[in-house]
């Protein structure tokens, strides 16, 4: 997780979705808001609506948006762009 918080701390700003099992078992003992506590200024969106909406509000032109996972994000990025 430090390592994950290192890198998003050159953002300047993260917004994270809840964390998505991939091929492990969730057990719930990592949550997106202990990664948060670790980037000043992240924000923690409840999904991939909200997170589309979070975008679609606060960047500005000439921001440039990258979008990372190993789900179904592509869905939030539709949203964000019109197309869904």
């Amino acid at each position: 997780m430090d390592d994950f918080a290192a890198v998003l701390r050159q953002a300047d700003q993260c917004v994270l979705l809840p964390i998505m099992g991939s091929r492990e078992v969730d057990d719930g003992s990592v949550k997106s808001e202990d990664l948060a506590a670790k980037i000043p200024g992240s924000i923690v969106v409840d999904g991939l609506e909200s997170a589309a909406n979070w975008v679609k509000q606060n960047a500005r032109e000439g921001d440039l948006v990258v979008c990372m996972s190993c789900g179904d994000l592509y869905k939030a990025c539709d949203m964000m762009v019109g197309k869904a």
